[in-house]
């Protein structure tokens, strides 16, 4: 890690002073951090490409809802809840501990009112504690 961020500041400070630096990388969140524009290749073939925010606006979902439940949890009644608040809202994948919600773009005026619902009712909803992250490179080019 120290070296890594020893490199992105060197990277920056090229970047700040106007020069063009090419980067190879398969980490797409150093891409991200790191890129004014993006280019993906798959199997020596081009995919995507574009400014990050770009690449973003691609995927289906803005933003993913985690929600980390307890066993005694009613999984339904979560579900029904978040859709109720948010309807362009998918369930995207449940494992024995969590719920993972894609929240479709368009939708973020309700965030904010959902995430005050989880908050009040998680004792009710028996639900550990919930995540939101904004869509990222990587979903690009998965």
């Amino acid at each position: 890690p120290y070296n890594r961020r020893l490199i992105w500041m060197i990277i920056q400070k090229m970047k700040d002073i106007g020069k063009c630096v090419i980067l190879t990388t398969h980490f797409l969140e150093e891409a991200d951090i790191l890129s004014d524009r993006i280019v993906i290749m798959s199997h020596g073939r081009l995919q995507a490409s574009g400014t990050p925010d770009f690449l973003k606006q691609q995927t289906d979902y803005e933003y993913r809802l985690f929600i980390d439940k307890q066993d005694a949890c009613n999984r339904d009644i979560i579900v029904q809840s978040v859709q109720q608040i948010i309807q362009t809202v998918d369930l995207e994948r449940e494992t024995s501990s969590e719920l993972v919600f894609g929240i479709k773009r368009g939708s973020t005026q309700r965030i904010a009112e959902l995430i005050r619902y989880l908050y009040e009712q998680r004792q009710q909803l028996a639900i550990n504690g919930y995540g939101l992250s904004m869509a990222t490179i990587e979903e690009v080019f998965l």
